[in-house]
């Protein structure tokens, strides 16, 4: 029998720390989600002018530009 898969959902990671971006996605990834992630804002803002991500989980205190500017 041949089933129909739902497209995972996608989440956005931003946080300047590798190894945080490292331990979300993997636990994002036991939840059926996949997910991008970034350590420089700028990248991620131009990233989300084409892509609609379903969750977007960003560091507060990132240097530059902090998690307010994704909302």
């Amino acid at each position: 029998m041949i089933t129909k898969r739902e497209p995972k959902s996608l989440a956005l990671l931003i946080d300047s720390d590798p190894g945080s971006l490292q331990l979300l996605s993997q636990s994002l990834a036991l939840c059926n989600m996949d997910s991008k992630g970034f350590t420089n804002s700028h990248e991620a803002l131009t990233f989300m002018q084409s892509t609609r991500p379903a969750l977007v989980i960003a560091d507060m205190n990132m240097p530059g530009t902090d998690g307010r500017s994704f909302h």
